[in-house]
């Protein structure tokens, strides 16, 4: 039986590897279809210090977005107590009123000079339209929430499909 051949791969390969791992295949199978096709290149010295490189730069990047969220978190959970939880906000709203976004508000007992963050998960365009009239109030989707916008809010109205979704993207899994 021939020995194995070492090279990385340079793109996705099915039922081989990804993108930059180093693999140990066949020496026909890298001659003959790998490596003349440009999804491999052989092992050196270069390469391996490349693909080092790329995956202490992965390893960078992982810990920047579990710090990011731990940071979400934590932000998020020092405002429990001014979070407002509503069923379907603005659902209902088919043409866009400002002044039915205020009443709502003020429904949910938030006054017209607080700042708010309101926090949906598919806001509508007419939710859209309503809320840029108002100057306190800013509109966010759940999945690009950021610590800034929670931390210089006063109140924090959230629907419940944006609570999901914040759980599901910056949840502890």
């Amino acid at each position: 039986m021939a020995k194995r051949v070492q090279v990385v791969l340079s793109e996705d390969v099915l039922s081989l590897g990804k993108d930059g791992d180093l693999v140990e295949v066949a020496p026909g199978y890298a001659r003959n279809f790998l490596l003349p096709t440009g999804k491999a290149v052989p092992v050196t010295a270069s390469v391996l210090r490349q693909v080092e490189h790329r995956r202490a730069k992965e390893a960078e990047r992982q810990a920047a977005l579990k710090q990011e969220a731990l940071a979400l978190r934590t932000a998020l959970m020092s405002r429990v107590a001014d979070i407002v939880a509503v069923k379907g906000f603005g659902s209902e709203l088919d043409t866009p009123k400002t002044k039915e976004i205020t009443a709502a508000l003020g429904r949910f007992g938030i006054q017209a000079d607080t700042k708010v963050l309101l926090i949906l998960d598919n806001a509508s365009e007419a939710v859209r339209l309503s809320v840029r009239n108002l100057e306190k109030v800013r509109l966010i989707a759940a999945d690009q929430l950021n610590v800034i916008d929670l931390l210089n809010a006063t109140k924090l109205v959230l629907s419940e499909e944006a609570l999901a979704k914040i759980q599901e993207v910056y949840g502890d899994g």
